[in-house]
């Protein structure tokens, strides 16, 4: 048994229920509530990922896909969702892993989540971001001393 902790991969794991669950919300009877409305890129070549070979011609390392309001039968499952969309006037149905995944993005809220992809995730991070254009690579750790010092001057 491996004596660490794997926070990588149960950070992956949390996030992806955040997608799950805000793609609940675009599958529910009423919609997405507002302007939200999602892209989703996937490697298209990921383990369980079935779009038609059409689009894995035009896209044959990843793809993003839009879910605003030309979609159709999105079911939301615990391992994967799946699609109707519309490419070049044309309907195919999707199913895409969550694994997959490589963004999330809602950009009315100004929410991105960007995945590592599965096979690098043991050496990489996953990375929040609060808005695409203010990507973080670092961050400074301020403790509480340091706080309260500031707030008695």
């Amino acid at each position: 048994m491996d004596s660490r902790i794997d926070y990588l991969a149960l950070q992956r794991k949390a996030m992806t229920h955040v997608v799950r669950w805000a793609l609940e919300y675009a599958a529910a009877p009423s919609g997405l509530p507002g302007d939200h409305h999602f892209y989703l890129t996937f490697g298209t070549r990921a383990p369980g990922v079935e779009i038609p070979e059409f689009l894995t011609a035009e896209h044959p390392e990843q793809m993003t896909i839009v879910l605003k309001s030309h979609f159709r039968d999105l079911q939301v499952g615990e391992q994967a969702f799946s699609v109707v969309l519309w490419f070049h006037g044309r309907e195919a149905e999707l199913r895409v892993p969550y694994s997959a995944l490589t963004q999330f993005v809602d950009p009315s809220a100004s929410f991105v989540v960007r995945f590592e992809p599965v096979e690098r995730a043991s050496s990489a991070r996953l990375q929040l971001t609060p808005k695409d254009d203010e990507i973080r690579t670092d961050a400074e750790v301020l403790s509480l001393a340091d706080f309260r010092k500031k707030q008695d001057d």
